[in-house]
């Protein structure tokens, strides 16, 4: 991990963000972040550090003070570094059923690492409800937790996906992107040569391990623009399933 993220309620500005003033200082008294840089960057007062403010951009930003778990940063917000790239899947809808804690875990830090810009949970009929109760999906400080910990997997995105937990299957699906693509083991094979970031789907649908309930399926082969396909001639779990559409 060598870019810090922070959101921007971790931190405390100095000065406000502003074209005309584009030298901004700021506060972290986060002791995760102060144990890192300095006992595992080694970083000190006057040393240069990657970070990344969600939402406002990536930085190379400068130390101007260290004291126990307290860092004083500065960058210039009219100057961000280079790397920053917009996602090849963005504007396209991750939809995924409630699984246990650690699956939605794998999916928060899979979305925001590869840059999904808009991400969906949603019961099902076979699903364990209780896992609509788990803290991974009522917690807003533990999303933004596992989020910050995707995006320092590859450095190079600045937003996360805007995330929505629903609480009916039929609620969450009655409005669908056009030309969405529902994900079963027993559906036909997709072609090995398709491409979920330039493919015409705008929605992917990713279902419980148990397997989709008849009535579901059946409501999606309904939906006119809607395809059902499997990822692979064998069941996946659902983190390797999400990662193959990642590409």
């Amino acid at each position: 991990m060598n870019r810090i993220y922070f959101f921007k309620s971790d931190i405390t500005f100095l000065n406000s963000p502003h074209p005309e003033a584009p030298l901004v200082t700021f506060r972290s008294q986060d002791p995760l972040v102060y144990t890192h840089v300095t006992q595992i960057l080694k970083k000190g007062i006057g040393n240069s550090l990657k970070i990344g403010i969600i939402d406002l951009g990536l930085f190379l930003a400068t130390i101007e003070d260290i004291k126990k778990n307290d860092l004083t940063l500065t960058i210039t917000v009219t100057n961000p570094d280079l790397c920053f790239q917009k996602s090849t899947l963005y504007g396209k809808h991750y939809y995924v059923a409630y699984a246990r804690p650690l699956t939605a875990k794998q999916i928060l830090i899979l979305s925001a690492a590869f840059g999904v810009t808009h991400l969906h949970f949603f019961p099902t009929l076979l699903g364990e409800s209780s896992y609509q109760d788990s803290q991974v999906y009522q917690n807003l400080s533990q999303q933004q937790r596992f989020l910050k910990e995707g995006l320092a997997q590859t450095g190079i995105f600045s937003t996360v996906p805007q995330i929505v937990c629903h609480s009916s299957f039929f609620s969450c699906f009655s409005f669908l992107p056009p030309s969405s693509l529902v994900l079963d083991p027993s559906g036909p094979l997709l072609p090995s040569t398709y491409s979920f970031a330039s493919g015409t789907h705008e929605a992917f649908i990713f279902g419980p391990e148990r397997g989709w309930a008849t009535k579901e399926l059946e409501y999606f082969r309904k939906k006119t623009q809607t395809q059902i396909y499997s990822l692979h001639p064998a069941p996946l779990r659902t983190p390797w399933a999400y990662l193959l559409t990642l590409r």
